[in-house]
């Protein structure tokens, strides 16, 4: 596959998409104890497939912005092909802060990912506040978890939103940006250069149980263009910080 001019018109697009979503975190947390100047105390879920791609330009984004920046990311499988996806992602989730807990703390949780309809990425939401929910027993805490740890959603959205279901711009914390093209995922084989394989087997132990294993992975099968995607994107982040900068208004 060739980048061509439109291909990479459509990448741009994107980048500047994730470039105001980058420049909204920060935003939006100098509101939260000025949490954008301890970026370690947010934890980022990126959720595959198509997450991806997303985070690589909002992090570039973030990035620039904080001149320095080390996430706390975990890739999450969200894909259909996963057997129970939402228990697994609860589960995970739940497993992760137990595990890093008391040692760390987490102030807020950024989901980023694509959309069409949003479906997934609703159901990615609900699953990881589930999760935050099982994360402690405490009653008290569980009263005002949301205050306790904001859980917010940005999703970047083909097509202008025309499939998106209007129900999920209706939740908290979820922030949509809208692009006029369609999103450049795995579901689009012909363009999209890398390949997301989550692996769902069934084992059986010792003892003659069988249980289930599910293994996130990613695969560059098809990877001579995956740095000309970063790059394009990347474009679009440096156009969208060029516009803010000459402008007095990010929007």
């Amino acid at each position: 596959m060739e980048i061509n001019e439109e291909f990479n018109y459509k990448l741009h697009e994107i980048g500047r998409a994730c470039g105001k979503i980058a420049y909204d975190i920060v935003d939006l947390h100098k509101q939260i104890e000025d949490l954008y100047k301890n970026i370690e105390n947010i934890l980022f879920i990126i959720p595959l497939r198509g997450g991806l791609p997303i985070w690589k330009g909002v992090s570039y984004g973030l990035y620039k912005l904080l001149g320095s920046f080390e996430a706390n990311t975990t890739f999450l499988p969200s894909s259909s092909i996963v057997e129970e996806r939402d228990t697994f992602i609860q589960e995970s989730l739940t497993n992760l802060l137990k595990k890093l807990y008391p040692q760390k703390e987490y102030k807020a949780i950024v989901i980023v990912d694509e959309a069409i309809s949003g479906s997934s990425s609703n159901m990615v939401l609900n699953s990881v506040k589930n999760g935050v929910k099982e994360y402690k027993t405490d009653k008290e805490w569980k009263r005002g978890y949301w205050k306790k740890l904001p859980i917010e959603l940005y999703l970047v959205v083909a097509n202008k939103g025309e499939k998106l279901n209007p129900r999920i711009q209706k939740i908290s914390n979820v922030f949509i940006y809208p692009i006029n093209d369609d999103i450049i995922t795995t579901d689009n084989s012909e363009i999209y250069p890398i390949e997301y394989v989550t692996e769902v087997r069934r084992e059986v132990s010792k003892d003659g149980k069988i249980y289930r294993v599910v293994k996130p992975d990613v695969v560059f099968e098809k990877n001579e263009n995956w740095e000309k995607v970063v790059k394009g994107i990347e474009e679009g982040v440096d156009e969208f910080f060029e516009s803010v900068s000459s402008s007095t208004s990010v929007y």
